[in-house]
């Protein structure tokens, strides 16, 4: 199924709420009277090009004016932030990433919570069938992270294990055609899972974070390919356009 028959839907209405939410918070009649004052010291730029007393006069009136109509924007944009980044991050989650090319390497990184001097030997990769690990772990001490590059030789669809200091930690990894989704990177942090929403997060252990380099996905429709913030803007301006008074 194209991804854009759910994206469309919901950008549609995120746009409607978007256009909800300033109709009843922002101050209007402000916003219009800031607008105006913009625009009228635009205007003077070229009525008095050749005064530049009066040009100058108008700087400092536009970057008040500007300032102004910024503060009048504050509470519909922080009102607006708490469903829309998290829905943001989660659409980019879905739509944003690609599986994995089948016959392309990409990079398997992990982010170790300690220095990786503690552990005697280095971390291990262990990969489903169909996935190949074609180099050995690439150690940056002071970074504590470590890298492999792996290559899918089929369509697959399974999970990576790191095995470390006696522990091990898994990250779901998906190479061709057919994944519904993928996720970037699994991680133990909360905060970090509002960024990274498709995983649950790790559990206790060496392993911080785990992230796999996928392509960048596009979705194509009507003759045309674009990344998903395109069709999520322009589903959006007609929500913003349908929503009701």
């Amino acid at each position: 199924m194209n991804p854009l028959w759910t994206l469309a839907p919901l950008s549609v209405a995120a746009g409607a709420l978007t256009m909800w939410v300033f109709r009843r918070t922002a101050d209007q009649d402000g916003l219009r009277e800031a607008v105006n004052h913009i625009q009228a010291h635009l205007l003077e730029f070229w009525l008095f090009v050749d005064e530049p007393a009066v040009v100058w006069k108008s700087w400092g009136g536009l970057l008040r004016s500007n300032g102004r109509f910024l503060r009048l924007l504050a509470v519909p944009l922080v009102i607006l932030s708490v469903p829309m980044v998290p829905l943001f991050f989660f659409l980019d989650a879905v739509y944003g990433s690609a599986p994995l090319t089948v016959g392309r390497p990409a990079v398997v990184t992990v982010g170790i919570n300690q220095p990786l001097e503690r552990f005697g030997m280095a971390p291990e990769l262990r990969a489903p069938d169909g996935i190949a690990v074609d180099s050995p772990a690439v150690r940056v001490a002071r970074e504590r992270q470590v890298s492999w590059r792996i290559r899918p030789e089929r369509p697959v669809q399974g999970a990576l294990r790191i095995a470390i200091g006696g522990e091990q930690a898994a990250k779901s990894v998906a190479a061709g055609a057919g994944a519904p989704y993928v996720s970037r990177k699994r991680t133990r942090s909360l905060v970090e899972l509002v960024r990274y929403p498709v995983e649950m997060p790790l559990g206790a252990g060496p392993v911080e974070w785990i992230e796999i380099e996928y392509p960048a996905a596009e979705v194509a429709a009507f003759g045309m390919a674009a990344h998903w913030v395109a069709w999520f803007l322009a589903f959006s301006l007609v929500g913003a356009v349908l929503a009701p008074e």
